[in-house]
């Protein structure tokens, strides 16, 4: 399976999502270009490791996963290492629980997933079509 989605956005960032199961090796899980740098970073969460160890409180990402940044200023390149943000799936579950049971506020709001989900969708209009799909933002939807 292989699957890509390109997006431009109302500002000109332009955006791509690219997913495959035929490659055989290791795409980076986030390429990032910019007008003065680039990023990349390579696997992929590592809960998902430590759920099947039903260890899931103990998941850290494998430091050669680390983001890695090179940025060029002044005709100096710089590079950085960036230590991933640890996930928490608990967390979001929790909140679940949190909002059926003590009434707390909801973390992930439906207008979200809903936003996703209509991306999602206009993808799938797109290749079926093999036709553009334009999408409006969520504020210009309302007016």
């Amino acid at each position: 399976n292989h699957g890509m989605i390109r997006m431009t956005f109302a500002n000109g960032t332009r955006y791509t999502v690219e997913i495959t199961n035929l490659s055989p090796i290791p795409k980076p899980r986030w390429f990032v270009q910019g007008d003065r740098g680039s990023l990349i970073k390579y696997g992929l969460d590592p809960q998902e490791d430590y759920m099947r160890r039903k260890d899931i409180l103990a998941a850290k990402d494998n430091p050669a996963n680390y983001a890695q940044v090179v940025t060029v200023q002044d005709g100096q390149r710089q590079e950085q290492v960036i230590p991933s943000v640890e996930g928490s799936w608990v967390s979001y579950y929790q909140n679940i629980s949190d909002v059926l049971n003590k009434g707390a506020e909801l973390i992930v709001k439906p207008e979200q997933v809903l936003q996703v989900m209509r991306v999602y969708d206009a993808a799938m209009v797109s290749a079926e079509t093999n036709q553009v799909v334009r999408l409006q933002a969520a504020d210009q939807r309302k007016r």
